[in-house]
């Protein structure tokens, strides 16, 4: 999926997208964010695979343990 398309459905930055659309090119599983905007703009995508892509600093964090 392009940048713009992702973009374009969330109503996002598609230069915030580009982060997203090469993430899932290299077969990422989460992508680490700490953009909370684009996190819940991201969060609204009728993809479930795109929900649940990115996951906020502060969460990755608690989960480690930082």
């Amino acid at each position: 999926m392009a940048a713009l398309d992702i973009g374009l459905v969330v109503n996002h930055s598609p230069y915030d997208c580009l982060y997203v659309a090469f993430a899932i090119s290299m077969g990422a599983d989460r992508v680490i964010v700490a953009d909370g905007p684009f996190l819940k703009a991201m969060r609204a995508h009728p993809e479930s695979r795109m929900k649940g892509l990115l996951l906020s600093l502060a969460d990755w964090a608690q989960a480690k343990g930082v």
